[in-house]
């Protein structure tokens, strides 16, 4: 959706902030509205993250052994459907969904929830704006659940390789 320059300022901080997710890039001067992202990798015999369709987690058969599922301002709808296939708890998956969330570590009988805050950088006009967000590691056996509210260059370097 293109929209005009003079709406760029209309729009606050705060509404870029709750849910849905508005996401403008000043590079196309487009508006995005992410509703919520759902990726799932799984490693290879090489060690290489290979990507899996979302949609493999309706598929009863999808074996979660093995995966790392990383949300980003997921919906109810995406955090109900991974609490299911998990056994996690709504409420441990949504812990990082609230900015005044304070880092901590709990451990469940299935789980352990490392909850942090993670830097995050924002470029606007002539200048740069510095927050933390946080950032839920939800660890199983054999399952790796992370969650943030916003894409962030952390997760990113791990899916291409870079830590």
């Amino acid at each position: 959706m293109r929209l005009p320059r003079c709406f760029v300022a209309k729009i606050s901080r705060i509404q870029l902030a709750k849910s849905p997710l508005i996401v403008y890039n000043k590079y196309t001067e487009l508006f995005t509205e992410v509703i919520g992202m759902i990726e799932i990798y799984k490693s290879d015999a090489e060690n290489n993250l290979i990507s899996i369709a979302p949609e493999e987690l309706d598929n009863p058969s999808f074996d979660t052994s093995g995966c790392w599922i990383n949300l980003v301002n997921p919906s109810d709808r995406e955090v109900a459907t991974v609490s299911g296939r998990s056994g996690v708890e709504d409420a441990v998956i949504k812990a990082a969904l609230d900015d005044e969330e304070r880092s901590r570590i709990e451990k469940e009988d299935s789980h352990v929830l490392v909850l942090v805050d993670i830097p995050v950088i924002e470029e606007e006009d002539d200048y740069y704006s510095y927050f933390t967000l946080p950032l839920g590691v939800i660890v199983q056996d054999d399952l790796l659940i992370t969650v943030t509210l916003k894409e962030t260059s952390i997760l990113r370097d791990f899916v291409r390789g870079r830590i």
